[in-house]
């Protein structure tokens, strides 16, 4: 299973399986980094200490992954600790309400660009986006979020630009959607039945481009595609339906993944194991 942090795909030869390997050892060497504080507050608990800051999660009785196991590559095993629970979709509090801003135009694509809600310095990909879609004849909703000033973005009339909006909400009148590739917004987009355009630029971004590509609910580019790569890639989501099909069949799986998570029975299990500790202690 490829690391999060590497964006790699699913291994399927020898080469990439060490290339999985290799990113993942880097990455246990980026954790162990701070394993001296790690280990420092085990001891403060009276815990033992670990090798390894990757050990951590052999410890837990549980280790619960908020994505749907459909969306995930395929892992050769997985601990007996582990359970796929599908994605928490909490809405943020700055999200705003929601007045669409549409024109009356018949028959006109519309989208949905959606700033991550980190800062990653993304305003120069963002106005290149702005731009790639102003060669479109295409409607546009810009959620700039809490760490990009709209000040700074040159937009024409046709893309609306908003600090934030209930993202639900917006996919029920887009076609396509244009993102970071955060897990929730790629998430919404799958389960709305929307081909989506990742441009990754850090933290589990680029692993979540490497499932959308993987799966065909969407195309990946880099943080430094050109206006014109994103013009041809957003023009091919729109007008090639096999996008739209895929994410409809892969949305349909995890919206059953929601309504049936085992998140509450988990959280049941471990709350029986902490009071059966305490009893014997």
């Amino acid at each position: 299973m490829p690391p999060a942090t590497s964006g790699l795909g699913q291994p399927k030869t020898p080469e990439e399986r060490a290339a999985v390997a290799a990113a993942s050892a880097a990455l246990a060497a980026a954790m162990n980094a701070s394993l001296p504080i790690l280990n420092k507050a085990r001891v403060d608990f009276g815990l033992p200490v670990l090798p390894g800051a990757m050990d951590l999660f052999d410890q837990a009785d549980r280790v619960l992954l908020a994505v749907s196991q459909a969306f995930d590559f395929e892992a050769d095993s997985l601990p007996g600790s582990f359970r796929y629970i599908g994605p928490l979709l909490d809405v943020p509090s700055w999200s705003g309400s929601w007045q669409a801003p549409w024109s009356a135009r018949a028959g006109c694509p519309r989208a949905l660009i959606a700033c991550s809600t980190g800062a990653q310095g993304q305003r120069d990909l963002f106005q290149r986006v702005i731009n790639a879609v102003s060669a479109i004849d295409i409607e546009a909703v810009f959620t700039a979020g809490p760490n990009l000033d709209m000040a700074d973005l040159r937009a024409p009339r046709n893309i609306h630009l908003v600090r934030g909006a209930p993202h639900d909400s917006v996919m029920k009148d887009v076609s396509v959607v244009i993102s970071q590739g955060g897990h929730g917004t790629v998430t919404r987009s799958i389960i709305n039945a929307l081909p989506q355009l990742v441009l990754p630029m850090g933290r589990d971004q680029s692993a979540n481009a490497a499932r959308v590509e993987a799966k065909g609910v969407g195309l990946r580019l880099g943080p430094t595609a050109s206006e014109s790569e994103i013009t041809a890639a957003i023009k091919q989501l729109i007008t090639e339906p096999q996008f739209k099909i895929a994410a409809r069949k892969l949305g349909e799986i995890i919206n059953a993944d929601i309504d049936t998570s085992p998140l509450v029975h988990e959280m049941e299990i471990l709350a029986a194991i902490g009071r059966r500790r305490r009893s014997r202690s």
